[in-house]
């Protein structure tokens, strides 16, 4: 009877993680310790969503409870982030977050694990995770990463003041504004009047097809800093390959990857200011973004009002982004509508 009412219990406990309810297994495991041993059990599990939601409960358990071994929880979660599974590997990083936010000094225990990582794989969302942990409380090679930007600030300015291709090197700097994992290991990079000075042919670039629906299959296995010139090719490649794009373009501006996202959003901005009947043909679409991501973003704000430029927006939700005065000058002059 006492084994049927052990099984019962542990049946329960594992229903719960299954289904995700992290609060209510945390509860049942506050009120059993033996519940714990169950939890340590199931980091071993076949089932990823089983390790996932097992090193989540025991992570808030440490937190909570101070008599918890929070040593012990070392090994599995250096194990579970170099887990096959990318959904496990997440929940673990989630994890290592909220650990240090109380155990801070536990840092080093994880840092190899942290930046293998980081240095081995390109998923956008992993490596935000890792960049944002590095960048709180690890160091390279003794340098802070937090420096990096100022590092490479300085040296840009260096080069602003000194060479004639300043307008080339305040573009780059606006570039590197984008990249959140700038790396001082890198700092030795030697930029010379010479390399500033190469003659590009813009010809060869505008010439470039630039195919962005190619990527649905192979975007996570794409290097982001690749896409991201792959986004800013798009705006100078013609009319007829920007409107063959444009969908997919709008897609990627919802990406979870700030770098992207911010990307897309500028080369939307630009097609606007080139080609406004392109976007205004997707107005719907903008309008999801808006419901979805609000106004926050300065860049969208621009190309609602760059739009309104040329359409009537009064219809749309999107009316609230352009300015009063607008929305009045384009009532006087009846500017386009195609509804």
């Amino acid at each position: 009877m006492i084994f049927e009412n052990i099984f019962s219990k542990n049946r329960k406990f594992r229903t719960l993680l299954e289904d995700g309810l992290i609060a209510e297994a945390l509860k049942q495991v506050q009120l059993d310790e033996s519940l714990q041993e169950e939890l340590y059990a199931m980091l071993k599990s076949k089932v990823s969503k089983l390790r996932a939601n097992s090193i989540h409960v025991l992570t808030k358990l440490a937190i909570k409870d101070k008599s918890f071994n929070q040593k012990a929880l070392i090994n599995p979660i250096r194990r579970l982030l170099a887990d096959p599974e990318r959904h496990v590997v997440l929940t673990t990083l989630v994890c290592v977050k909220i650990f240090l936010k109380s155990y801070s000094e536990a840092y080093p225990e994880f840092e190899s694990s942290i930046v293998a990582l980081h240095n081995g794989t390109i998923d956008l969302e992993i490596r935000e995770y890792t960049n944002e942990i590095i960048k709180t409380y690890g160091t390279f090679k003794g340098k802070k990463v937090e420096h990096g930007h100022e590092v490479l600030r300085e040296k840009f300015k260096k080069i602003i003041d000194n060479e004639s291709q300043s307008t080339l090197v305040v573009k780059l700097k606006e570039i590197s504004e984008y990249i959140q994992d700038i790396n001082p290991e890198t700092s030795n990079i030697e930029i010379s009047k010479d390399k500033l000075n190469r003659i590009i042919e813009k010809e060869k670039i505008s010439s470039q097809k630039v195919d962005l629906n190619s990527l649905h299959t192979d975007f996570e296995e794409l290097d982001p800093m690749d896409l991201v010139c792959k986004i800013s090719s798009i705006q100078n490649s013609g009319r007829d390959n920007i409107s063959s794009n444009f969908d997919r373009l709008l897609e990627l501006s919802c990406s979870r990857s700030t770098i992207i996202r911010n990307s897309a959003l500028n080369a939307i901005y630009e097609i606007t200011k080139k080609y406004p009947d392109i976007t205004y043909s997707r107005v719907s679409f903008l309008e999801k973004y808006l419901l979805q991501y609000g106004s926050n973003s300065v860049i969208f704000k621009h190309t609602i009002q760059e739009l309104a430029n040329n359409y009537d927006l009064s219809n749309y939700a999107l009316s609230r982004l352009v300015r009063k005065s607008k929305l009045k000058e384009n009532s006087k002059n009846e500017k386009i509508s195609l509804k």
